[in-house]
């Protein structure tokens, strides 16, 4: 298993990074990123492979991923999918090399600040336990539901972003009052 807090991602990227250029082609569940250097990380590896890649990531009102990494890594080889609501699974399958299921989104405070966990299974331990079909299933069934990314829907979720950008500054204000508030409660 892996877990990961701070300098524990470069375990994670470690393995995108030999998995990006080692398997056969990417497939990603990652409902929630942010704009940073855990997607640039990411991404940049994904790029340099030059590997056919298919990214699901979530669509909600609270516009959990970020149009920036759609717009910044539009390539041939990348293809973004929007599934509406109900996307949560943290899955990346490097097919042919192995997959990671986890609970760590695409956001630096994911990679570099949360405790997140994580278990990466080698190709061999994918067919030993017969799960190729599964994850192929997977993401086949997020297939049937998700819209493809195109500039229409890049312009919606900017519009949406725009629309919540006061709602996020009162989130962020809310949440420092409370940690202000737990702090005390522990003095």
């Amino acid at each position: 298993m892996l877990i990961h807090k701070n300098s524990k991602i470069q375990d994670y990227l470690k393995i995108n990074e030999e998995g990006a250029f080692s398997c056969e082609e990417i497939f990603t569940s990652l409902p929630y990123g942010m704009n940073g250097i855990a997607s640039d990380d990411f991404y940049d590896i994904v790029l340099k492979s030059k590997k056919k890649t298919t990214n699901y990531f979530r669509i909600d009102w609270s516009i959990p991923f970020d149009t920036r990494i759609l717009e910044k890594y539009k390539d041939e080889n990348i293809t973004f999918l929007g599934v509406q609501d109900y996307l949560h699974a943290k899955v990346i399958w490097w097919k042919g090399w192995g997959v990671y299921i986890g609970s760590c989104n695409l956001t630096d405070r994911a990679c570099f600040e949360n405790f997140e966990a994580g278990i990466f299974l080698n190709n061999n331990e994918i067919v030993r336990m017969s799960m190729g079909e599964s994850l192929l299933s997977f993401f086949k069934e997020l297939e049937s539901s998700a819209t493809p990314c195109d500039e229409k829907l890049v312009g919606i979720l900017k519009l949406q972003n725009e629309n919540i950008a006061e709602f996020r500054k009162m989130r962020v204000n809310l949440d420092l009052n409370f940690r202000k508030l737990l702090l005390g409660a522990k003095s």
